[in-house]
């Protein structure tokens, strides 16, 4: 987000918060409903090795980044392991 400017998760982001319901495919609705979370708070879900967005204008003046780079991965600690 902070390169894009657009918020979005991923299925690996949302499987180590226990919010992907692997079964269905899907955010789980029961777990949203037990805790009272308002499926319209999560992010847009991206893939993991993919265009996730592109670098904002912002983002481009304090990093030096060409605007309009694609951000094609990011993941947390565990697939970062499995990647490398």
């Amino acid at each position: 987000m902070r390169l894009t400017g657009v918020p979005a998760t991923t299925l690996s982001g949302l499987s180590e918060g226990i919010f992907w319901d692997f079964k269905e495919g899907k955010v789980s609705d029961e777990l949203l409903e037990l805790y009272g979370i308002d499926r319209a708070v999560l992010s847009d879900v991206v893939p993991t090795f993919g265009e996730q967005g592109r670098v904002s204008k912002a983002a481009a003046e304090l990093t030096g980044l060409q605007e309009g780079t694609p951000v094609t991965y990011r993941a947390g600690d565990q697939p970062n392991n499995a990647f490398s």
